[in-house]
């Protein structure tokens, strides 16, 4: 028996898997090492280990925040102790994606969710990163950057005046709400984000079509392209956002040249067939 894991800060995804085969998916809050004591770990870990179906031979977990050795060594620690005799192996979610994604091929692999991140994976490992550094110095392409887009033109009148009067409406918009939901409140790129779902229903409108495949369109230039490999390797997404906004996104890629991999919703159908 595997147990696969898929962590971010918000959201866990764990995975029993037997001869290849995914036979339980669990959802638990996110395991973050930076952000969470032993104790708040292990509580989940618990949870976990009290649905288990079996006990895991090893545990292959990709999780954020897992860059440093020592968060590495930390997490090995603690799941040993839950787990028993389970062999450990902690990495990055980065690498994760790229394991889903590409599999034990060469290619670039993104991700375009709340924020968004690339890295060129030769088949084994990650050789580059470019990109994760948040909505303040990047995270182009992502929800939040579609959110940050979208209020910045309101604030600033570009808005078209039948949809700033729908956008009030809806959200209760207003420049006092706005400004204490970004600099006050706790998670801001989360509140960026949750205008996406919205701009995707609209983007039959031009304004937000155009919005959406704009970021897509600096996402692929300042952090694919860039990669001299981007001309010659398939360039493969996961994320709500990459899923949900597949059709434009497909556009983007297409103009700017690339060739369009693998696009998933959720890493772990990917992490099952690579640990199959």
């Amino acid at each position: 028996m595997l147990l696969l894991v898929d962590s971010g800060g918000t959201r866990a995804s764990w995975a029993f898997c037997r001869d290849g085969q995914e036979i339980l998916r669990l959802k638990t809050e996110g395991l973050h090492p930076l952000f969470m004591s032993d104790e708040q770990i292990n509580a989940i870990l618990m949870q976990v280990r009290a649905q288990s179906p079996q006990s895991p031979e090893a545990i292959f977990y990709y999780g954020a925040g897992c860059k440093a050795d020592a968060m590495q060594e930390r997490l090995v620690q603690l799941m040993s102790h839950i787990f028993e005799g389970a062999r450990v192996e902690v990495n990055t979610d980065l690498l994760g994606t790229a394991r889903a994604l590409c599999k034990r091929s060469p290619g670039i692999a993104c991700i375009l969710g709340t924020g968004s991140n690339t890295c060129l994976y030769n088949g084994s490992n990650i050789v580059s990163n470019i990109g994760g550094w948040g909505y303040v110095l990047g995270d182009e392409g992502s929800g939040a950057a579609m959110g940050k887009q979208l209020l910045t033109d309101y604030l600033s009148g570009l808005v078209p005046v039948e949809l700033k009067n729908e956008l009030e409406t809806t959200f209760q918009l207003s420049h006092d709400f706005i400004i204490d939901s970004v600099y006050r409140q706790p998670k801001p790129s989360r509140f960026l984000a949750s205008f996406a779902p919205y701009i995707l229903s609209h983007a039959d409108h031009l304004y937000f079509y155009k919005l959406a495949y704009d970021q897509f369109v600096l996402f692929l230039t300042k952090y694919v392209s860039i990669y001299p490999q981007s001309a010659q390797w398939p360039v493969h997404f996961t994320g709500s956002v990459a899923w949900y906004f597949r059709e434009i996104l497909a556009e983007a890629v297409g103009v700017q040249e690339l060739t369009l991999g693998n696009v998933l919703v959720d890493p772990m159908e990917g992490l099952v067939l690579f640990h199959k």
